[in-house]
Order: C-alpha cells, then structure tokens, then sequence
C-alpha cells in the first residue's frame, strides 16, 4: 500500500557553518532554530508531513559532542533507533523503509572528522563525496518520492 504523493511534500537540506551539522527537513523546523547561520543547500525529495500507508517515521537524533544531526527509522521490528553518543529527538516526516511506490533511496554519506553526516538521493553524488575523500558511505536511511523532473 502506497502513501497518496499528491500529500507529499519537498523537504530540503540545510547547513550550519558554525556547528559543521547538515539538517534535513521542511523548511520552519530549522530557519531560526540554533541560531542563524543555516544556509539552503536545496530541495531533495518529497516526504509526508504526517504518517501514510505503508509509511515509517523518519526520526532525527543529535550527537551534542559533535552536532551532527543523524536520520534514522525504526528497525524492522519497531524499535526506536539508536546511534552512539546521539539522543532521540521527534520524527521529522514520514518515509518508507523500503523501496516501493516509486520511491528513490536517500543516502548518506558520514564525515568522521568533522562529525557530520550528508545526505542525497543521487548515487553519483554519494559516490563523488566517498571518491573525494569527504566521508564514507553511512548507507540508505530510507526511501523518498523523487522531485519531478
């Protein structure tokens, strides 16, 4: 069972220099939080505000030693994610745990010398981080709607 894409909506990608902490989300959860130095770095894809067939929540948790913001789902079994040294913040929208519905993957990429994680739907993207020596690939965190194109 698919979630209805006409309620989908973009959410973006979001960076703040002082905190080297890449944020995704829609657009009032982080303009104006933790101060103002969040800069747009674009849309990626569409997700659902609130929870739909066939849907997870995508949740956020932050590492306070490193500010990384970290997106993880619950666990095949429904268990709430985990990360080391992060705690558990809200769900941030509502996702798919795997790939259905025409859904794309959304990667991350994890930055351990500045504590950050990226993310992006495009493999070339990813691959093009990894092969640059910016991170590591930190796996499929879920699956979105695709921008048209």
């Amino acid at each position: 069972t698919c979630g209805d894409p006409a309620t989908a909506q973009p959410f973006q990608e979001w960076y703040q220099s002082s905190a080297v902490a890449h944020w995704i989300g829609f657009r009032p959860s982080v303009v104006g939080d933790n101060g103002n130095d969040w800069q747009f770095q674009g849309t990626i894809a569409l997700a659902w505000p609130t929870q739909e067939p066939g849907t997870v929540p995508l949740y956020y948790l932050h590492d306070l030693t490193t500010e990384d913001f970290i997106f993880l789902t619950p666990d095949s079994n429904g268990n709430l994610p985990t990360f080391p040294g992060a705690t558990l913040g809200n769900p941030v929208f509502f996702v798919y745990p795997t790939q259905i519905c025409g859904s794309v993957p959304l990667y991350a990429v994890f930055n351990s010398a500045q504590g950050d994680h990226f993310y992006t739907t495009y493999l070339w993207e990813q691959t093009d981080l990894i092969e640059m020596g910016w991170g590591t690939d930190a796996g499929i965190v879920a699956y979105v709607l695709p921008l048209s194109e």
